[in-house]
């Protein structure tokens, strides 16, 4: 296994989508009624690449996961805090992929 973490980009939804709709569709986890589209959920991507990382780690060309710091709450007294998101592939599972991740995102955001 030789992971890549880098900042995602519009050719990666359709990866991050095939592991974000089991989400939607079998938990609660994400809130989500309904399933976004690729230019729905692309929009959302660069809202958040706007302020902060959006991450994908791929393994052998294959998303593996995402994570993202996106904002916490609208409010100006919130402006400095963040909320880590993570979804990986059931196939990478239990392999310190989150973890990477998150820890990525910690170093980006404390330059």
């Amino acid at each position: 296994m030789n992971p890549k973490i880098r900042l995602a980009k519009r050719s990666d939804v359709a990866g991050m989508l095939a592991i974000y709709v089991p989400f939607i569709l079998e938990t609660s986890i994400s809130f989500e009624m309904r399933v976004p589209s690729e230019d729905e959920f692309w929009g959302r991507v660069e809202k958040v690449l706007a302020k902060t990382p959006w991450l994908v780690c791929v393994i052998n060309g294959e998303i593996a996961g995402y994570a993202y710091a996106g904002d916490h709450r609208e409010r100006t007294a919130y402006q400095w805090n963040r909320e880590f998101s993570a979804y990986i592939s059931p196939k990478y599972h239990q392999r310190g992929i989150a973890s990477a991740m998150y820890n990525s995102l910690i170093e980006i955001i404390q330059l």
